[in-house]
C-alpha cells in the first residue's frame, strides 16, 4: 500500500534535497577533473567522456536553489526587516567562503597574472569579481559565474516574497514569461553583461524550482517509489545522452537547449526526490547529507585545487599511463577534501551562525518560521 503524502511543512527536514546538493557538486567536480586532465594530458584518459555531462550539476543547483527559497519563505514579508533578514542570510551564505578563496587567488594573480584566466588575456575586473556583479569578464574564480546568477535571483525573489499565494505564483510566472519573450525576440546573447544575466534562460530553472515548491506546499501528488525511480532514471539517461552527444552547452547561443537537456531533468529529479522524502522512501540518499553540507565549499575550492595538482603532475611526468592518471584523479579528489573541510568548519559554519544572529537582530526577535525557517538541519 502506498504511503500517504501530505503537504510539506516549513520546518520539515529535507535531508534528501541536501544530499542531492552534494551529488550535484561532485558531478561538477568530476566534469572538471576530466577537463583539467585533458588540458595537461591530451588524449584518452581513464575517465569516460560522459563525465563532461557533469555540468548538469549546475542546473541541479539552480533548481534546488529556487525550490529552497520558496520553501523557507511560505508567507509574505511584512516589511523591509523581513526582506533584509532574508537577504542577509542569503548573502552571508555566499560571500564569506567565496571571499576566502578569492583572496588566495588574488595573491596568486598579483604574483603572476599569467597563472589565472588565460582565456581572457589574464584580465580581471576585481570589483565585479568580489561583489559578484555582471561583467564581460569571468570572475577571478571562474566557476563563480553561477554565483552571479544566485545573487540576482535572491534580489528578485526578495521582491516577489512581499506577496503570497496566487500573487506570488503570478509574479513568478510573469518573470518566466518576460524571459521567454525576450529570448524569442532576441535569441542571441546581448552586448550588455547585465541583460545576459537578467534575461538568461538559466533563470527559468530557478523559477521552475519555485513553482515546484509552491505546488508541493499546496497540492502534493503521490508517486510509487518504483515509478519515481524509473522516471528519474529515464530523465537522467536523456540528459546524459544528449549532453554527451552535444558537449558543453555553456552560456552561448545553445543555452536554451541546456534548459531542455539539463534543466527539465534537474526539475524532475528534484521532484522525485521530494516525493520519496515525503513518503519516507530512498533512505539511502539521506546518508549522503554530509556531502550536501559541504557542497558549497566543494564547489568553490575544487577548480583551484585540481588546476594546481594537475599542473604539478604535468611538470613531474609528461606521458603517464592510464593507471597513473587514474591514481592522480583519486589523489586530487582526496586532497580536495582537506580544504573543503577546513572551509566548511572555519568559514561556512561560523558565517551561517552569524547570519542567523544578524537576521534575528533585524527582526528584533528570534527568527520566525515564515521568515527564516529555523530547521533542525538547516538547508536554506
Amino acid at each position: 500500500m502506498l504511503p500517504s503524502t501530505k503537504p510539506i511543512a516549513a520546518k520539515q527536514e529535507l535531508l534528501g534535497v541536501q544530499a542531492l546538493r552534494g551529488i550535484a557538486a561532485w558531478m561538477v567536480v568530476m566534469d572538471h577533473v576530466n577537463l583539467w586532465q585533458t588540458k595537461y594530458f591530451p588524449g584518452p584518459g581513464p575517465l569516460p567522456a560522459a563525465t563532461y555531462t557533469g555540468e548538469f550539476g549546475v542546473d541541479l543547483f539552480f533548481v534546488i536553489s529556487g525550490f529552497i527559497m520558496m520553501y523557507v519563505t511560505p508567507r509574505a514579508f511584512r516589511g523591509w526587516r523581513d526582506q533584509g533578514a532574508f537577504l542577509v542570510r542569503r548573502f552571508l551564505r555566499i560571500y564569506p567562503a567565496y571571499w576566502a578563496i578569492c583572496l588566495i587567488l588574488l595573491a596568486v594573480w598579483l604574483y603572476n597574472p599569467r597563472m589565472l584566466n588565460n582565456s581572457q588575456g589574464n584580465h580581471l575586473d576585481l570589483v565585479s569579481s568580489f561583489l559578484l556583479l555582471p561583467s564581460s569578464l569571468f570572475p577571478i574564480l571562474v566557476v563563480a559565474w553561477t554565483l552571479i546568477f544566485e545573487i540576482y535571483f535572491y534580489c528578485v525573489a526578495s521582491l516577489i516574497f512581499y506577496f503570497s499565494g496566487a500573487w506570488r505564483l503570478a509574479l513568478a510566472a510573469l518573470w518566466f514569461l518576460i524571459i521567454v519573450a525576450c529570448n524569442i525576440a532576441h535569441p542571441l546573447p546581448f552586448s550588455s553583461p547585465c541583460l545576459n544575466i537578467w534575461l538568461s534562460t538559466l533563470s527559468l530553472e530557478f523559477i521552475g524550482g519555485m513553482f515546484l515548491a509552491y505546488f508541493l506546499l499546496h497540492a502534493p501528488l503521490r508517486i510509487p517509489p518504483r515509478v519515481a525511480g524509473l522516471v528519474t532514471l529515464a530523465f537522467l539517461v536523456f540528459a546524459f545522452y544528449f549532453g554527451y552527444r552535444h558537449g558543453s552547452y555553456g552560456l552561448g547561443p545553445y543555452s536554451h537547449w541546456r534548459l531542455v537537456v539539463y534543466g527539465v531533468p534537474a526539475l524532475v529529479t528534484l521532484w522525485m526526490v521530494l516525493q520519496m522524502e515525503l513518503q519516507n522512501q530512498w533512505g539511502w540518499l539521506k546518508k549522503l547529507v554530509w556531502l550536501g553540507d559541504r557542497s558549497y565549499s566543494t564547489y568553490l575550492f575544487h577548480v583551484p585545487v585540481l588546476a594546481a595538482l594537475m599542473l604539478l603532475a604535468a611538470r613531474w611526468k609528461q606521458h603517464p599511463s592510464n593507471l597513473e592518471l587514474a591514481l592522480l584523479d583519486l589523489f586530487c579528489v582526496l586532497i580536495l577534501l582537506v580544504p573543503v573541510e577546513v572551509s566548511y568548519r572555519l568559514v561556512e559554519k561560523p558565517s551561517h551562525a552569524f547570519a542567523k544572529r544578524l537576521a534575528a537582530s533585524l527582526l528584533s526577535a528570534r527568527p520566525r518560521p515564515d521568515a527564516s525557517a529555523a530547521l533542525k538541519h538547516d538547508i536554506s
